[in-house]
């Protein structure tokens, strides 16, 4: 099946019962089949297999950008609108975007990029009514509103639209690399379907449910859920504001959500910075996690709530899920990720490759429809992640007797911040453009205190160690960050040393860097 194939279906059995909320805006099935009919169509005009992007926070907008370039047989991108306009501009020319739907904030972010950059970019407004020139060089910036909402598709002209292979790249999402830059994770439309059917496989999502989104749609986890709740007839509730409790509260009240999906940081904030254990959801059914490890106690507290808690574990190179624990099993399989979704294989190798038996621990390595196709443009990466078929997580993990996986942690050195994954080299490239820094070294640190941390809430801390040269102040160094890294990246503590661990070959020992946080 094509995933313009599921909205057709589900726009034909739902009709004009509501797909998404955002704000005082709303969207029907039938409205989003029928919207990402005539913007495909125009899209159609530039070609087919090309990279289409959409650079904005969720909206019913970006939901029609998402099945309109698809539809249209052109490749849907994913941006973070946080990115700053150099990493936005790498992402840019790696996908070789052709067209890019931006918010009105974000196109002043790329209305400072090269004129010749510019040039060769179809760019549309998701904002502004009306055709516009931007103030640079006579740019044209087209409307989103002008060439979605006017205009009819005839019959014989959606036909094209169907006309894909399952096996075609149908969206790619760009996640941290091993080399610090972000891969481009191309997912087919086989990838994105059968997923959706493993996730439905496994959690009870029904017609009457209205899932509050507070996952940004770029993120595979937040992307799964389109796909997951339009197959099944439900809701989506969109609320940008995942870092502040008071206005979930609000939608979970005022819009009668039946679920969520977030990630561990989401939970603690709130069970921490609200009065959500002492208010009443009747609406409220049940709750997913994803996207890094949750303690034990925060499982608990939820539970006690009266909510069925689905514990959920996977990686964008899988699209989005690989194993999900339901909320029956919690009592009987703690700490566990669950079982692996239908048509999974998972495995525990060694070092060697030697599959290891239950209740010992080594490298998750899966195989299934959901397995991505490969990294966008780089052979080498793809070779290096997906092997005879199998995905090598960089996960450590143990399967016990009855089949149930228990993840330990991360192979590589990923920081993990509030269900962002922030790669250690971006900062310390960017600390390292600074004139009076010497030395830089980045680490990811759980912090322990007393009191409340800063990890307590995101997950952890990133710490930067910095030789600094003479005349360098801490506080120059935090508002350099600030200016020169999205919000997630900025480091929460700056230490400054003498020297940094290094091999003989000079290789930064970054694990050895822990002795340097008091």
């Amino acid at each position: 099946m094509l995933v313009q194939e599921l909205l057709k279906k589900s726009a034909e059995k739902y009709g004009d019962k509501t797909f998404a909320v955002c704000g005082e805006k709303q969207v029907t099935y039938r409205e989003l089949a029928h919207y990402s009919d005539i913007l495909a169509l125009k899209l159609r005009m530039y070609g087919k297999g090309l990279t289409m992007g959409v650079l904005a926070k969720n909206s019913l907008e970006y939901l029609i950008c998402y099945f309109a370039v698809i539809k249209s047989g052109n490749i849907f991108v994913a941006i973070n609108p946080l990115n700053r306009k150099n990493d936005l501009q790498k992402i840019m020319t790696d996908a070789g975007i052709r067209v890019l739907f931006a918010g009105n904030q974000q196109l002043k972010t790329v209305l400072e990029m090269e004129e010749g950059f510019l040039q060769k970019i179809e760019l549309y407004s998701l904002d502004n009514p009306e055709e516009e020139i931007a103030e640079k060089d006579g740019l044209r910036v087209k409307s989103f509103r002008q060439e979605t909402y006017v205009g009819n598709v005839d019959e014989s002209d959606k036909e094209m639209f169907y006309m894909q292979e399952d096996n075609e790249i149908a969206q790619i999402i760009y996640t941290s690399g091993t080399k610090g830059f972000p891969n481009g994770v191309c997912l087919t439309h086989q990838n994105l379907i059968a997923n959706m059917e493993q996730i439905k496989d496994r959690i009870d999502i029904t017609e009457q449910d209205n899932m509050l989104v507070i996952l940004a749609f770029y993120y595979s986890y937040g992307n799964s859920l389109i796909l997951s709740h339009l197959a099944s007839g439900a809701k989506l509730t969109i609320n940008n504001n995942s870092q502040l409790p008071v206005f979930i509260l609000k939608d979970l009240t005022e819009k009668k959500c039946t679920s969520i999906a977030g990630v561990a940081t989401n939970f603690i904030m709130m069970l921490k910075r609200s009065k959500f254990k002492e208010m009443k959801l009747p609406h409220l059914r049940y709750l997913t996690f994803a996207g890094e490890p949750v303690a034990d106690w925060v499982i608990t507290e939820l539970a006690s709530m009266g909510l069925d808690i689905y514990v959920m574990y996977g990686q964008t190179e899988a699209t989005a899920r690989i194993s999900i624990l339901k909320p029956k099993e919690l009592a009987e399989k703690p700490s566990s990720v669950g079982r692996p979704i239908k048509g999974v294989d998972l495995k525990i190798i060694d070092a060697e490759g030697n599959v290891l038996p239950p209740g010992e621990y080594g490298q998750v390595i899966v195989s299934g429809p959901n397995v991505m196709k490969g990294y966008w443009n780089d052979p080498e990466s793809t070779a290096g992640k997906i092997k005879d078929s199998y995905l090598y997580t960089g996960d450590f993990g143990m399967l016990d007797e009855d089949g149930y996986l228990y993840i330990s942690g991360r192979m590589d050195e990923m920081i993990k911040i509030g269900g962002e994954r922030v790669f250690p080299i971006e900062i310390e490239k960017t600390l390292l453009a600074h004139e009076l820094v010497d030395e830089a070294g980045v680490l990811g640190v759980k912090e322990v205190s007393d009191g409340e941390s800063f990890s307590d809430y995101m997950g952890q801390t990133i710490y930067a160690f910095v030789v600094p040269k003479e005349g360098l102040t801490k506080n120059e160094l935090f508002v350099f960050c600030k200016e020169n890294l999205p919000p997630h990246k900025v480091p929460g503590r700056i230490v400054f040393v003498e020297n940094l661990p290094r091999t003989n070959t000079g290789k930064l020992k970054r694990r050895e860097m822990i002795k340097f946080v008091q």
